[in-house]
């Protein structure tokens, strides 16, 4: 199934864009769902973009989702991205969880991504959490970068955590 609806508003040139794609197969009961959505703004050339992709599997319980979220403004060349990314599997309750953050703007070249991993298991209750955040700006060569690890496990509580923080001006 295909739908595909398009709103414009003249005085501002103010269009949206929303297309959901279903796709289901009666065998393996598995279906997928794609959602765009998109808004656009003549005077700035200012977009947003969302995409939601959903897979589902009746036979492990398997589904996953993907959520992407991107702005982009012509003025400025500002541009953000998200991306979700959620699995998850009923057989062993494991699920993982990625988060990236990406913010970018082509006056200074500043690159700021953050990154987060999260895996669960149900039967050991083990979790680990992963955080990346890098920041970069051309003009002075800065490079900040942290990072953290987090891993437990309920059965000996076992709780290891790693920090790093590196920071670098050329300046």
């Amino acid at each position: 199934m295909w739908t595909v609806v398009t709103v414009h508003y003249g005085h501002c040139g103010l269009w949206s864009l929303w297309t959901v794609v279903i796709v289901h197969c009666g065998q393996c009961g598995l279906w997928s769902l794609w959602t765009v959505v998109t808004v656009h703004y003549g005077h700035c050339g200012l977009w947003s973009l969302w995409t939601v992709f959903i897979e589902h599997c009746g036979h492990c319980g398997l589904w996953s989702l993907y959520t992407v979220v991107n702005v982009d403004c012509g003025q400025c060349t500002l541009w953000s991205m998200w991306t979700v990314v959620v699995v998850d599997c009923g057989h062993c309750g494991l699920w993982s969880l990625n988060t990236v953050v990406i913010v970018g703007c082509g006056h200074c070249t500043l690159l700021s991504m953050w990154t987060v991993v999260i895996e669960h298991c149900g039967p050991c209750g083990l979790w680990s959490l992963y955080t990346v955040v890098i920041v970069d700006c051309g003009h002075c060569t800065l490079l900040s970068m942290w990072t953290v690890v987090i891993v437990d496990c309920g059965h000996c509580t076992l709780l290891s955590m790693w920090t790093v923080v590196i920071v670098d001006c050329g300046h």
